[in-house]
């Protein structure tokens, strides 16, 4: 289907869920291509703020009355997966023979519209790999238009519509519509199910990536990833299409290769010294900005695309001081009453222990740009979705009860009109953490596997808290903590509206 015919800057878009953090991305571009932005969202937050302060009309309801207000401007509509058939503009827009986009549609055309694009898929450091393939690129000088998960420092938004000739976009492939893109490169930074209410099995989510990579110039993809992503590169190298892979070993066949030197190793944890090699060339040493074993890996797959999009070695050495994990990626929020508040994304088991690894790495150390030595670490987690805890309920105790000295269980973030899985709450999360603690203890029980886990209810509980809400974590934080904790807030929900609930404000 020809899209463009009917996208120009002459007719407006009106974006139904503005506030998601795709949609507002798309809708900051194309505002500062001249286009005549509307958008709707029940939810009040910084993107929709951000797009309000520009000029952007929000209805803060989503009614059809929204569509009706704004027939006379025939404007396209666009919506995401998330934004259902019977959603009250989407069925006024339906009787009044508006054009309705998925989001997909739009970042395609986006993509069609420059010389070269960069799509970024996989199930964990989408978002890191785009903010860090972004930066690179802006720092460089080509200006890059963008449209990423999460804040980009380099750019200041989470979107933005660049002068250059390069696209820089994170790839959902979470509904299926990553199928959809046709990007000069594709990324796949590992793979592995996750998105267990779309896709039924992992040959369902296999055969999408090997689409999508079928739809792209060039592949590259993460060698260390020995979950789905060498399925996907087998498939897609025997179609013909050419894969290069990046790792972090030295003994490695990928062609990328990011090595950290042990002679020099870290002169704190804020820098590494790394060697970049391509092929059996050692190419040059650089500073690495950036801790943490899988955020090295996203900057090999970062320096990897810009490779490919022209950027010489001295270019990318030149800029990569530049580098800034994007928002809600380990980002610290400030210091309060003596503890030190993290905000991070994670929200799967694997995203858990690498966030939870790179916590720990914090402990008593004092070389660190921090407002204090912190000495425990407390995790705060939030599921997302009750189909997500159910389908890893185990492995959620496990990546929990690994790295830290506390945690502390909040509600499922879902939905409202979704009920838990098989009676699956945050409450049984606590309950099974609180079995794990006891049977840690017991000596005949320290080599169990996550599967040998029951739900004997014990004493593990010190270690383990259920907070009923958001606002009552923000009322008990001095409680369920103490000076010197790493408090370190994970979940895709809304845990970052606790920041603004705390009784007092955080140092920044």
């Amino acid at each position: 289907m020809a899209l463009a015919s009917t996208l120009e800057p002459a007719r407006p878009l009106h974006f139904i869920g503005i506030g998601g953090v795709g949609m507002s991305s798309l809708a900051k571009i194309f505002l500062e291509r001249g286009y005549s932005i509307s958008g709707s969202d029940r939810c009040r937050n910084a993107y929709v703020e951000d797009l309000e302060a520009t000029g952007v009309k929000i209805f803060n309801a989503q009614e059809a009355a929204n569509i009706k207000e704004l027939l006379g401007t025939s404007p396209l509509i666009v919506r995401s997966s998330a934004v259902s058939n019977d959603h009250p503009e989407v069925q006024e827009a339906l009787m009044a023979e508006l054009t309705i986009w998925h989001r997909s549609e739009l970042l395609q055309e986006l993509m069609a519209n420059h010389q070269s694009s960069v799509a970024i898929a996989g199930s964990h450091g989408k978002t890191t790999t785009s903010a860090f393939i972004a930066t690179l690129l802006f720092w460089a000088g080509r200006d890059p238009t963008v449209a990423v998960g999460g804040r980009v420092d380099s750019i200041g938004s989470n979107g933005c519509s660049g002068s250059g000739k390069i696209l820089v976009a994170e790839a959902d492939e979470s509904d299926g519509t990553i199928m959809k893109y046709t990007p000069t490169i594709g990324v796949i930074t590992n793979l592995e199910l996750e998105h267990v209410d779309h896709f039924a099995s992992e040959d369902d989510l296999v055969s999408t990536l090997v689409k999508f990579g079928c739809n792209s110039g060039l592949v590259l993809a993460n060698k260390e990833c020995n979950k789905l992503t060498p399925r996907v590169v087998q498939q897609l190298t025997s179609a013909g299409v050419r894969c290069l892979s990046w790792s972090l070993k030295h003994k490695s066949s990928a062609y990328y290769r990011l090595i950290q030197d042990s002679l020099q190793g870290c002169s704190s944890l804020n820098t590494t010294t790394a060697i970049w090699y391509e092929g059996e060339e050692n190419i040059g040493e650089i500073q690495v900005p950036v801790v943490g074993h899988h955020n090295l890996s996203n900057l090999a797959a970062a320096m990897a695309c810009c490779r490919n999009l022209g950027l010489s070695f001295q270019q990318l050495k030149d800029v990569l001081l530049h580098l800034k994990l994007p928002g809600r990626r380990f980002e610290i929020r400030g210091e309060y009453e003596g503890r030190i508040i993290i905000d991070d994304y994670a929200h799967h088991p694997t995203e858990i222990r690498a966030t939870l690894s790179t916590a720990r790495l914090l402990i008593n150390r004092i070389d660190m740009n921090l407002p204090l030595v912190p000495r425990r670490v407390v995790a705060v987690f939030q599921p997302h979705k009750y189909s997500r805890l159910a389908a890893f309920l185990k492995e959620f105790v496990c990546a929990l009860a690994e790295e830290v000295d506390r945690v502390i269980i909040l509600p499922v973030y879902d939905a409202p009109t979704q009920i838990p899985c098989r009676g699956i709450t945050s409450q049984v999360l606590a309950d099974q953490l609180i079995s794990q603690y006891n049977q840690a203890s017991c000596p005949s029980a320290q080599n169990m596997s996550c599967s040998e886990i029951d739900t004997t209810n014990a004493l593990g509980a010190s270690k383990v808290t259920y907070s009923r809400s958001l606002h009552d974590l923000a009322e008990n934080m001095l409680d369920y903590t103490i000076p010197g904790d790493l408090v370190v807030v994970m979940g895709a929900g809304d845990t970052h509206n606790l920041f603004g609930l705390l009784p007092r404000k955080l140092n920044i």
